[in-house]
């Protein structure tokens, strides 16, 4: 036993254990499952209706509630009810006491760490591991002085405030960037009369070109499919690694693979290399592009993956980058998709591929303006970041678990 004093979950949170037999009869609309809830997110952003898909859940939450996954607790899924509803049976329905000092604050310290720790330690079960909230209510930590709760209380919650912001505005920017790319990769900066061709509508100055045309000569440096290797040396480039951001760097690729000299030729990676998902499981998947801004032969590349190396002369890959990501470029991109097992693209079909090409001068005006955008976002997001470093940072403060 310790000494200090101590607070246990169970002393400020209890479990709701309201249900319904007849829950459209009962008035009730929306359901949550615990494929609703976002890892380490408490807002829940998706929901079920009842009348469509007959749900055999019972157990009813309310609004303000809290409604925690209790099944693999170490995906870190709780969010908080802004509806009534239904929910999953593995959805553990808590409420802060209202006689607790600290029921305002019920969300940070579900959401803390060691919360979460004590909830993974407490499960029990092989492949689904499960907790109880009887085993959840056991939780301790310090007890923190009255003047204590009021200041970090008052810090949550004007963090809080502040992301929150920082959501709404990430979520308008987002939106905003993307119809940039969308319009100035199918129409360009210079407002021209407009021509049909077999790419569609574009802009009167510009061309229509097969892809290999723009690569450098030499079908080994201009379009390559990569090679599995295996061991430690260089870092190599997965097809997950595409997935998290439009560019990649040798710091952002976790798995480092022996390369020969040699091969460095073929398979290393230069600065402005742009990367192609050969294969995928899904459609949307298959095509996608990303560039490769890292040190010139620091990593290499998977064999899922097909690199494209532009002449410099004729090609800002930065632009080319931007265009695979936009709409336009996804619909090309489409129309070489085959479905047959899996998505995936081949690179003959790849170098066949033709595309609306604009004067490299106009390429280099559209990148400038997007990666000058781009770079602002991405400070926007560091900025976040260290706001969530911040918040986790409190939360440690007023969740300080004690060993019983």
């Amino acid at each position: 036993m310790t000494d200090k004093q101590t607070v246990k979950f169970g002393d400020i949170c209890r479990e709701v254990k309201l249900t319904t037999k007849d829950p459209i009869g009962d008035g009730y609309e929306r359901y949550i499952g615990l494929e609703h809830l976002d890892s380490g997110s408490l807002k829940i952003k998706r929901w079920g209706i009842i009348a469509e898909d007959n749900p055999s859940f019972t157990r009813v939450f309310k609004k303000g509630q809290i409604l925690f996954g209790r099944r693999r607790a170490y995906l870190k899924k709780a969010g908080i009810a802004e509806f009534d509803g239904i929910c999953s049976g593995d959805i553990i329905v808590m409420e802060a006491k209202g006689n607790s000092k600290l029921g305002s604050l019920l969300p940070y310290i579900v959401q803390s760490e060691a919360f979460w720790g004590w909830a993974v330690k407490t499960s029990a079960g092989g492949l689904s591991p499960r907790t109880k909230f009887k085993d959840l209510s056991n939780f301790s930590f310090s007890q923190k002085t009255d003047d204590e709760i009021k200041i970090l209380k008052a810090a949550l919650l004007a963090l809080e405030k502040t992301q929150s912001n920082f959501r709404q505005f990430d979520s308008l920017t987002t939106i905003f960037f993307e119809c940039l790319v969308n319009s100035l990769t199918r129409y360009g900066t210079r407002k021209e009369k407009l021509k049909e061709t077999n790419v569609g509508t574009i802009p009167y100055s510009w061309n229509v070109y097969p892809f290999k045309k723009l690569l450098v000569s030499g079908t080994k440096n201009g379009l390559y499919k990569g090679q599995d290797h295996y061991g430690f040396g260089l870092k190599m480039a997965h097809m997950g690694d595409m997935f998290h951001s439009s560019q990649i760097t040798e710091d952002i690729i976790e798995q480092s693979v022996d390369v020969e000299a040699k091969e460095l030729a073929n398979f290393g990676l230069m600065k402005g290399d742009l990367l192609f998902a050969r294969r995928s499981l899904t459609k949307e998947g298959a095509g996608l592009c990303c560039m490769f801004s890292g040190t010139d032969n620091s990593a290499t590349f998977e064999s899922s993956i097909i690199r494209a190396r532009f002449d410099l002369r004729k090609v800002n890959p930065s632009y080319f980058n931007y265009f695979f990501r936009s709409k336009y470029g996804r619909w090309l991109m489409e129309r070489i998709i085959q479905t047959v097992a899996a998505s995936g693209i081949t690179g003959s079909d790849l170098k066949e591929m033709e595309l609306p090409v604009p004067s490299k001068d106009e390429q280099d005006e559209i990148a400038k303006v997007l990666d000058q955008i781009n770079a602002i976002l991405q400070q926007k997001n560091n900025n976040s970041q260290s706001h969530e470093v911040l918040m986790n940072c409190l939360v440690s403060q007023l969740v300080e678990p004690v060993d019983m």
